[in-house]
């Protein structure tokens, strides 16, 4: 679990629900898990492919909208984990 600013972000795979939400918070959850906010919909070699599953506001208060979003994996044995929660990251910053 991460938390930042307003955002909490939950490894859908390994994280217990939490208990207690804030009043305000957001919770975004990635993983491979298929209710996740954001998950994987493809994987190759080189390559994987975000998907964007339900719609949320970033920092700017600017919708993120259900997409997918292709991207390059540059280490081979990357951890499909934190490169989801790093592009989770990069979404509610707006840095995709």
């Amino acid at each position: 679990m991460l938390r930042f600013d307003s955002y909490v972000l939950l490894d859908s795979d390994y994280d217990k629900p939490l208990k207690s939400i804030g009043e305000g918070e957001i919770v975004i959850t990635y993983g491979l898990n298929s209710k996740s906010t954001i998950t994987v919909s493809s994987i190759t070699e080189d390559e994987i492919t975000l998907c964007v599953q339900r719609e949320f506001k970033n920092i700017n208060d600017k919708k993120v909208i259900p997409q997918e979003i292709p991207m390059s994996i540059k280490e081979k044995n990357s951890n499909i984990s934190e490169i989801l929660c790093e592009a989770a990251l990069s979404l509610i910053l707006e840095r995709f």
